[in-house]
């Protein structure tokens, strides 16, 4: 399966520590319908290092979310069910 090409997104593991996280921002800063970039439910607001406005679209949209819940989309994503939050 393909990522859908109207989204870039990152995961960041720390194996050390156990965490990760996933981050997703729209490949678009014209949306008008956020509903068709969205694949998981944002918890940024859970990330302290998350300092900029993930809301305004035209800098681009971004939410965060677990890695395991991504991959319901993306799904050769790393296996990372048994990690805590990158906080």
């Amino acid at each position: 399966m393909q990522p859908p090409s109207r989204v870039l997104w990152k995961v960041a593991y720390d194996k050390k520590r156990n965490e990760s996280i996933s981050i997703v921002t729209a490949n678009n800063p014209w949306i008008t319908d956020l509903s068709t970039y969205v694949f998981c439910e944002s918890i940024c607001d859970q990330l302290e290092w998350v300092k900029w406005n993930i809301a305004n679209v035209s800098k681009g949209f971004t939410y965060c979310c677990p890695v395991f819940e991504l991959a319901k989309t993306i799904p050769y994503l790393p296996d990372l069910r048994n990690t805590e939050l990158l906080r």
